[in-house]
């Protein structure tokens, strides 16, 4: 999907096995000992979607699990970790150099460790340019998994959309 939202489609897109990843999460990722949550999305006409929430899960279910059904292609899978531990922040250098009372924990990213063979796959966007293509490639299979499956996303001249093509 980083095909679509990156500049004129240079983006890439990293496929994860999900049940690798939730194996190699660490056992304190999150302030407490929850699992990360995985996460199906739900593909449906989100312009009709409900208009009242009963609870606050309902509404943190509705956000987190749907997406429109034009999505549907990329059979879209999230991880969600409850309350991240702050050790697996990345501050930018203002936040770093602020003192902790004042972050805004909305507003900074946390990032799980993960161990090479999680990396399942990359897409390339249309347009993402053959020297960095050749980059992230060298990396992903030097670095992380040798065995990394490769694909570059193509116009579909039948409708619209992308399609796959394994390279």
């Amino acid at each position: 999907m980083w095909s679509h939202y990156c500049y004129n489609h240079k983006g890439v897109c990293i496929g994860l096995d999900m049940d690798k990843v939730v194996k190699s999460a660490p056992q304190m990722f999150g302030t407490i000992f929850l699992e990360p949550l995985v996460l199906d999305v739900q593909y449906q006409d989100i312009i009709e979607r409900p208009n009242a929430y009963h609870t606050a899960k309902d509404l943190f279910s509705y956000q987190w699990t749907s997406k429109a059904k034009e999505w549907e292609y990329e059979q879209e899978v999230r991880l969600v970790v409850p309350r991240p531990s702050s050790m697996y922040a990345a501050f930018t250098e203002e936040q770093f150099k602020n003192p902790k009372e004042e972050w805004d924990w909305r507003e900074i990213h946390h990032y799980m460790p993960l161990k090479g063979d999680c990396f399942e796959s990359i897409y390339f966007g249309v347009n993402t340019e053959q020297t960095e293509k050749e980059r992230i490639i060298k990396y992903a299979r030097e670095k992380l998994n040798p065995q990394i499956k490769l694909y570059q996303m193509r116009v579909d001249d039948e409708a619209f959309r992308l399609k796959a093509e394994r390279i």
